[in-house]
């Protein structure tokens, strides 16, 4: 633009201030305006592509680069981790082959075979050892409930004077198995079988015989003839009485004289089959801890 053209151009307009720049400074404007605009622009492309290049290695190595390490430590620091993994690459393309090598020689279906016999012979072992733990917990459980049925059999006997505490008590505990092992669970309830696999029957009731029988027969050596502390029915078991509501009113039963203390009752009247939640316990507990002067 000429410089009348600048002049008018400045008269004509509506505006006060102005930049009066020659042509040489306009020139080297608009050249530092490109230089920085294009710095500007080549800095975010080579910024993408570093970014790029940090996706990519974190996907290969599991590692992300931080936000102030160079790429190139960074990729030095993970480049063992990296040759690893193609290693590892390298190690399954093998493992490959050999299975289609396997597959089409029919060796592999071999050596599967056997695996899975070793995974069955394994599961067999482990079966048959739960199934044995069970059948233990099974018999210890069955010979707890019928050692509590053979001892409501203990109930009131009287034993000859002159014997040796330590005596009746190792004769007690001998015929005590003995009856025990003859305890077997028919459609739910206890019965002694006799050596024929057959239920015992008393031949004078003709029912079955009673723990306090079956005991009365193994103990009879050591046992006064005849003689029986009172308090009890026939069988031997405790006499427990009710009201019309059937709550219990009183609880019959002899309690041997060995009993002395308040932990021997707790477990004498567990032997005869109460359990420590129930009515008759309790009952049973209240009357003879009050009435069992020697009890502590």
């Amino acid at each position: 633009m000429k410089k009348e053209d600048a002049i008018k151009k400045i008269q004509d307009s509506e505006k006060e201030d102005f930049e009066v720049l020659t042509a040489e400074e306009k020139s080297e404007l608009l050249d530092n305006y490109k230089t920085t605009e294009v710095e500007k622009e080549i800095g975010s492309r080579i910024g993408k592509v570093h970014q790029q290049y940090d996706d990519d290695f974190e996907s290969l190595t599991g590692a992300r680069k931080e936000a102030n390490e160079k790429t190139y430590d960074f990729i030095k620091k993970h480049w063992g981790s990296l040759k690893e993994k193609v290693g590892d690459v390298e190690k399954l393309n093998k493992e490959i082959t050999k299975l289609k090598d396997d597959i089409k020689n029919a060796s592999g279906d071999e050596a599967l075979k056997k695996e899975l016999q070793s995974v069955r012979d394994t599961a067999k072992e482990k079966v048959t050892k739960l199934e044995g733990e069970i059948e233990t917990l099974k018999k210890s459980s069955f010979t707890k409930d019928a050692a509590s049925f053979v001892n409501k059999g203990m109930t009131g006997l009287v034993f000859k004077k002159g014997i040796e505490q330590s005596v009746i008590d190792n004769f007690i505990e001998t015929n005590q198995k003995i009856a025990i092992g003859k305890v077997k669970d028919v459609n739910g309830n206890f019965v002694f079988i006799g050596d024929d696999d057959q239920p015992l029957i008393n031949k004078d009731t003709f029912k079955a015989v009673t723990p306090a029988e079956m005991m009365n027969d193994l103990l009879k050596p050591i046992l006064e003839t005849g003689k029986k502390q009172p308090g009890t029915g026939t069988d031997g078991e405790p006499k427990v009485e009710k009201d019309k509501d059937g709550k219990i009113t009183d609880v019959n039963l002899d309690v041997p004289e060995n009993i002395k203390t308040n932990p021997d009752l707790i477990k004498y009247l567990l032997e005869k089959g109460m359990t420590k939640d129930s009515d008759e316990f309790h009952a049973a507990y209240k009357k003879y801890r009050k009435e069992q002067k020697t009890i502590v």
